[in-house]
């Protein structure tokens, strides 16, 4: 039996990350102990989404009631190509001897133009791999696969509501025996709504508490779903970031939201017809240890991977949360 001690596919990205349109460089490095008869090499590229969620459908049938579990999928294939990288194809009859010791054999994969970004959760993914194949004529091939991460495109500039100040301002009137009367309110305020990774998201809150009890704001950063089968559509919810921050009686102070746009997927996921993630801010204020009326204010961003340029932005018109 012929003894392989090293079979490896190896990108030439130390990240393993591309843009959509970039080549894919890489080798397969393998490493044989004995001289060992091949049909070919090949190197087998895959880019596919796909969605999948059950929902129970409840049906009656005269006194009979029972419970049908019906899967929701849908899927998106964006190529499947296969580059030959020594020998021949399947096809062929021909084997050849590869000899012992070490080899290294180059492969270079033009990816297409416009390819939604790489994206996991729940009930939905886009994947991008490459499968090597030692091709061993009436034997079992062997494989080697391994993930890529593609980024798609999205320029900020070139969305309104990207460039857009935000401001909004709130107030309301307390009068349960904890609190006792009095007001409280926040004025919000930021440059822009369009981020790419990396970026700080600065929020600013002016809160004023003229009530007898601390108010405490809450901002949660929030990743909303929305998938799409053949004929369903389902939403998920996912909290990439949250803070808070306590205002004493009768305070009136200032925070700036310490968030960051963490490592996540640009919003829209153009490309992809089943999988569409958007984000927003939540931010609450309410008075600590009563039942009042809280302040909610919901505010769309953009995440992008052309960031906003800094001119467009010092002129960018404001925009109101009811453009949302």
């Amino acid at each position: 039996m012929v003894k392989q001690e090293n079979f490896e596919l190896i990108y030439s990205s130390s990240n393993s990350t591309y843009s959509s349109g970039e080549s894919v460089k890489g080798q397969v490095s393998l490493i044989l102990e004995d001289p060992m008869k091949i049909r070919g090499i090949r190197v087998t590229f895959f880019g596919k989404a796909r969605v999948k969620w059950t929902e129970r459908l409840k049906t009656e049938d005269g006194e009979r009631k029972e419970t049908e579990i019906v899967e929701q999928t849908a899927e998106e294939v964006y190529f499947n190509e296969r580059l030959l990288i020594w020998g021949e194809d399947v096809d062929s009859e021909h084997n050849e001897i590869l000899t012992a010791g070490k080899h290294n054999f180059p492969f270079n994969f033009q990816l297409p133009e416009g390819l939604p970004s790489s994206f996991e959760s729940r009930h939905g993914y886009v994947r991008y791999y490459a499968r090597a194949t030692i091709d061993k004529a009436w034997k079992k091939d062997d494989h080697v696969q391994k993930p890529f991460i593609v980024l798609g495109h999205h320029d900020l500039n070139k969305a309104a509501l990207a460039t857009g100040r935000f401001h909004h301002s709130a107030e309301e009137t307390v009068c349960c025996g904890c609190c006792r009367m009095g007001v409280f309110g926040v004025e919000l305020s930021m440059a822009k709504r369009g981020f790419v990774v990396g970026d700080e998201i600065e929020l600013t809150a002016q809160i004023n508490n003229h009530t007898r009890t601390a108010c405490v704001s809450h901002l949660l950063m929030k990743m909303t779903i929305t998938l799409r089968s053949t004929d369903k559509v389902k939403t998920e919810e996912v909290i990439i970031g949250q803070a808070s921050h306590v205002t004493h009686p009768g305070v009136t102070d200032t925070w700036i939201s310490p968030f960051q746009i963490p490592d996540v997927p640009p919003s829209g996921l153009a490309g992809c017809g089943i999988i569409d993630p958007k984000y927003n801010l939540q931010y609450t204020l309410e008075p600590s240890g009563c039942n009042c009326d809280s302040i909610e204010v919901c505010i769309g961003i953009i995440v992008g991977t052309v960031p906003v340029q800094t001119g467009e932005e010092k002129l960018a018109p404001k925009v109101s949360n009811e453009d949302l």
